[in-house]
């Protein structure tokens, strides 16, 4: 179930940017596909929960391939769809910057509108998997919403896009939220009252 609806997320995501890139603002269409920030969230906040919980329930190794598994679930889609939109272009007969296109793949917004969305979603995983794979579950916990909190701080700081970091608290909420639902486990994370105020704000 959680698949389906990281599906049907990551779908609405794609549509609301391509109706945001190509449609008018007052057109029917953009107006009921322009969920794509809430969406980008609500798959952060699912990827969050489901990677934690599966983890833990399934008693799953963090082992490189693990790893390998999911950067293709991602990457694969990615690379597909940067093929599709710069074919489009082409036959639109818009110019194709090649020189960008075999650097930076589907990282820059050139050649893919949301590929800062795939990318961070990559981030994400990586850092999930070197501190699970290192820590215990509690302290990687921890040391997850640490790590994420700090960068979102940054981010912000030197004035990033906003979107960039709307969708960082719900990966950290997926987690907590994970976390709370396996019980009383060993890998319950206590955090002072005050301290889960701020990171759930």
């Amino acid at each position: 179930q959680s698949q389906m609806l990281k599906f049907i997320a990551a779908l609405i995501v794609v549509i609301g940017h391509q109706a945001g890139f190509y449609c008018s603002p007052n057109e029917t269409f953009m107006r009921e596909t322009g969920l794509g920030s809430c969406c980008v969230s609500f798959f952060l906040f699912m990827s969050g929960y489901g990677l934690l919980y599966s983890y833990v329930e399934k008693q799953q190794r963090l082992s490189a391939l693990w790893l390998k598994r999911r950067m293709v679930k991602l990457v694969v889609p990615a690379l597909t769809a940067m093929a599709l939109y710069v074919v489009a272009e082409v036959a639109v007969g818009k110019e194709v910057d090649w020189g960008n296109l075999l650097t930076y793949w589907f990282v820059s917004d050139v050649n893919l509108r949301y590929g800062w969305y795939v990318s961070e979603i990559i981030v994400l995983y990586i850092v999930f998997f070197m501190l699970y794979r290192s820590l215990s579950v509690k302290r990687a916990t921890f040391m997850i919403c640490i790590v994420v909190g700090v960068a979102a701080c940054i981010m912000v700081a030197i004035k990033c896009a906003i979107w960039y970091v709307l969708g960082l608290p719900c990966f950290l909420m997926g987690l907590l939220l994970a976390n709370h639902d396996i019980g009383e486990k060993q890998c319950r994370l206590h955090l002072p009252p005050l301290q889960m105020k701020l990171l759930v704000s």
